[in-house]
């Protein structure tokens, strides 16, 4: 289902179960976090501190998610990887 988190992989392992929220926390004061809104929707949050950005990460393609990183890859080539 692509509507839901279907792979983690951590430090070269899948965990391959029902997965319904994930989240890394790093650095200073930095989170990811993906999982189902309270609509249903699978979401990824980029946060720092008490600020941060929500995109839908399963709607229509392209995702808001993948307009998101269209905007920052022309905004910061330097950091655009394939």
């Amino acid at each position: 289902m692509i509507d839901k988190i279907r792979t983690l992989r951590v430090n070269g392992e899948y965990i391959n179960k029902d997965l319904y929220e994930v989240e890394m926390v790093f650095g200073p004061h930095h989170r990811v976090s993906i999982f189902d809104d309270e609509k249903g929707n699978l979401v990824i949050e980029l946060i720092y501190t008490h600020h941060g950005v929500r995109f839908k990460a399963a709607d229509n393609i392209p995702t808001e998610f993948e307009k998101a990183i269209y905007f920052l890859r022309e905004k910061f080539p330097e950091n655009a990887i394939n």
